[in-house]
């Protein structure tokens, strides 16, 4: 959620690709230790696999109310979605908290 005055993980996301965004040092810990977590787990927790949880949360969510016509995500978008999965992209700045 947003929150007025407050930088977190929404705000990050809300504006990947424009500018860094300052975040309380806790945030930045959190993003090392996932990214450490990441390896250590071959790879089974990353914090950059949301567009893909997105897509299976959405198609969820629409069969819930109506399960005759539920269906499973189209491959191609769950594909296009783990494109953009690598915790390595996620540009951290520890001096400057972003």
């Amino acid at each position: 959620n947003d929150y007025p005055g407050l930088n977190n993980l929404k705000t990050v996301n809300d504006r990947v690709g424009e500018a860094p965004v300052e975040v309380d040092r806790r945030i930045i810990d959190l993003l090392l230790e996932a990214r450490e977590m990441y390896g250590v787990t071959g790879g089974k927790v990353n914090v950059a696999f949301g567009s893909v949880l997105s897509i299976w949360h959405d198609y969820r969510e629409a069969g819930i109310p109506d399960p005759e016509r539920a269906a499973l995500p189209p491959m191609e978008a769950l594909r296009a979605a783990a494109e953009h999965t690598d915790p390595e992209a996620v540009v951290i700045d520890e001096e400057r908290s972003t």
